[in-house]
């Protein structure tokens, strides 16, 4: 298993946990509905793990993929020239997100709704792009054998995890 297969892998982690959130959201459609103490709970703590794994995720990534366009040379920037805006626009709305559950307490569902709509969308469309673009770009340009010294000059690891002070520790105060 070759770093972009640990990407794909990722990928499905990440798809994952947006279906949870979904979940989470109450089901009526007009967004007036608040959410249940139990599902904004489970959405804050999914919220948090996705945010937490997605920038890990970016990171490693993003170190990976800065590698491996200099092995590829300009054969390779035409697939890697979305890659960096997608993942900033994604930090963007992992921010909201973020903003949003900070204020869980005075939030109705249709603000996380459309965090979730957004994010979703974004999501999806730079993973898609990354599996059916980037990461077979890659693979052609570099043998398996280039490939794990890209890894190693990357210094990334599949089995890297997250490292980031859990929310929790900078919530904003409720006002009470």
């Amino acid at each position: 298993m070759d770093m972009i297969d640990g990407f794909v892998e990722k990928h499905g982690e990440i798809r994952r946990l947006m279906e949870v959130l979904a979940r989470c959201l109450p089901a009526d459609s007009s967004g007036e509905e608040e959410f249940q103490p139990e599902m904004l709970h489970k959405f804050k703590e999914t919220a948090e793990l996705l945010s937490v794994k997605l920038q890990a995720h970016e990171a490693l990534e993003r170190r990976f993929l800065a590698v491996a366009a200099k092995e590829m040379g300009p054969d390779g920037t035409p697939c890697l020239s979305v890659v960096d805006e997608d993942h900033a626009a994604i930090n963007d709305i992992i921010h909201i997100l973020e903003s949003i559950c900070c204020l869980a307490g005075n939030a109705r569902a249709y603000s996380f709704r459309f965090s979730v709509s957004s994010l979703s969308y974004r999501l999806e469309r730079h993973l898609n792009y990354e599996e059916k673009e980037v990461f077979p770009c890659v693979r052609r340009l570099l043998n398996p054998a280039r490939m794990a010294e890209v890894e190693r000059a990357a210094g990334v690891s599949q089995r890297m995890e997250p490292r980031r002070e859990p929310w929790a520790k900078w919530k904003m105060p409720s006002g009470k």
